[in-house]
């Protein structure tokens, strides 16, 4: 053989052997492999008797692949039943964090804004028109409120009305009058004459006065003195009319009466300036005291008869 032509014999005089993939050839050997076979690699040495005999069982027959076993029926598809969604639980934000790195390690500080500030009951403004507009009526239960409120502030007014007048003491008030001597009445207790002094318990009760020709008139109220002295009323009588009889005045005789031409009807008692003018003979003043009788009338006209004739 020439020196090109591979070697039947390897080297240490073993035939060279071609192996399949997976096997190497002997050692020395360097014959390339098939065209359109794998890779195959080769191991440097002699190969033993298992391998050898190996290797010769495989090159004579190929075995037959194995049947393939048949595939199972596909199983029942599993039944889907549905899955109840559970509720959506609030997730919390996180509160913001911003790391501010101070020297070497970092610290984080929470820069969340704060909470917005409580808000405040601002009191509805009704304008002027709604005010005098017609408002709608009231629940039965506010109605109540409003009534138990009512009940209770009158009851209150009433507690401290009673009980000021149980510490305060009663009021001490001087009564004059014009004329005096009227007697001083409180109910049916008699108090004593004017000018007096007398003590008032309650001052939306004054007590009156009373004289014989004079109207009964009550004590006017006053206001009472911050100081503690005793307060001061005086009280200007009024007359009672009675009726003047004229009777037995001689005929053409002319009168004035207080100052006025006139023969009044009734009159008050007490002292009274009358002119007279008989006939015939100048006029003068006569001054007369009439007394009060029990509202009977004063026979005017007989007392000036009476004048005349002296």
């Amino acid at each position: 053989m020439s020196a090109d032509s591979p070697s039947p014999e390897g080297a240490g005089g073993f035939p060279e052997v071609r192996l399949k993939a997976g096997y190497r050839n002997p050692v020395g050997s360097s014959a390339p492999a098939d065209s359109g076979a794998a890779e195959e690699t080769r191991r440097d040495g002699p190969l033993s008797f298992d391998e050898m005999l190996e290797f010769t069982r495989g090159a004579k027959s190929t075995p037959a692949p194995a049947p393939a076993r048949p595939s199972p029926p596909p199983a029942p598809p599993a039944p889907v039943y549905p899955t109840p969604t559970p509720p959506a639980m609030p997730v919390p934000e996180p509160p913001a964090f911003a790391a501010i790195s101070m020297d070497s390690e970092p610290i984080a500080l929470n820069v969340s804004p704060p909470p917005p500030p409580p808000m405040h009951h601002i009191p509805e403004v009704r304008s002027p028109a709604r005010l005098l507009a017609p408002q709608k009526s009231s629940s039965p239960e506010r109605l109540k409120q409003g009534g138990l409120a009512l009940l209770g502030f009158v009851t209150l007014v009433f507690i401290v009305l009673g009980v000021s007048s149980l510490f305060s003491g009663p009021t001490k008030v001087l009564i004059k009058s014009k004329p005096e001597g009227a007697a001083v009445y409180l109910g049916e207790e008699h108090l004593g004459d004017t000018p007096v002094e007398v003590e008032i318990h309650d001052l939306d009760h004054m007590p009156v006065l009373e004289l014989e020709g004079y109207k009964t008139q009550p004590v006017p109220q006053f206001k009472e003195p911050e100081s503690g002295e005793p307060g001061k009323v005086y009280v200007v009588l009024e007359r009672l009319p009675f009726p003047l009889d004229w009777e037995g005045l001689p005929k053409g005789v002319k009168i004035w009466w207080e100052g006025a031409e006139s023969k009044p009807k009734t009159t008050v008692a007490g002292p009274h300036d009358v002119k007279i003018k008989p006939t015939g003979q100048s006029s003068f003043v006569w001054s007369v005291d009439i007394p009060w009788k029990d509202g009977q009338a004063y026979p005017i006209g007989k007392a000036i008869a009476s004048e005349l004739k002296k």
